[in-house]
């Protein structure tokens, strides 16, 4: 297994403020590839490198791709995110169990997790691209989740996995001391 075959696709985002939140969560789970299809923002602009906080430097090695055809043309396994079912999308993982599957991949060269648009997430075209699709169980009065927010989850579950996998849970620290929380 190795995270540094793990890539990050966003197709189209549109704000910028989503582009710099993923690369701060990507950085908190130790994923560095972001590869970005057709961004409609500037990816370099205030806004991300705001959000982005110390992971600045992902942000400027993002690679950029026309379409997610190209995005994906190195990659052995992509993961699409979606919330949409329908008659040929029933075997759907959840992201724990997406990390079971990414994983063994990585160890064999490039692996992609893809998320759609902010407003309407991936088309079905792009679906098609994919090999497995990812859907993250919410509660029904907001079905979708904010772009950030579901890569957060996905990273976390992989880097969580990959920890577990090799001896290294990610997390273990010394808990502060309820004297350390009240100062």
């Amino acid at each position: 297994m190795n995270l540094e075959n793990l890539c990050v696709v966003l197709v189209e985002p549109q704000g910028a403020l989503n582009i710099g939140s993923v690369c701060r969560a990507m950085a908190n789970f130790g994923v560095a590839r972001l590869r970005l299809v057709d961004p409609q923002v500037d990816h370099l602009g205030d806004e991300a490198r705001r959000m982005a906080v110390r992971a600045a430097p992902l942000l400027e090695g993002t690679e950029l791709y026309p379409d997610l055809a190209a995005a994906l043309v190195d990659c052995r396994l992509a993961l699409g995110t979606t919330r949409r079912f329908g008659k040929y999308r029933e075997d759907f993982l959840h992201p724990d169990e997406a990390a079971d599957v990414l994983l063994p991949a990585t160890a064999k060269g490039n692996v992609a997790l893809v998320f759609g648009r902010e407003d309407k997430g991936l088309l079905t075209a792009e679906l098609d691209l994919c090999q497995r699709f990812i859907t993250i169980p919410t509660g029904e009065t907001l079905a979708s989740m904010n772009l950030a927010q579901a890569v957060v989850v996905c990273v976390y579950e992989t880097a969580n996995a990959f920890g577990r996998a090799s001896g290294k849970p990610i997390g273990v620290a010394r808990r502060a001391s309820g004297r350390q929380l009240e100062a």
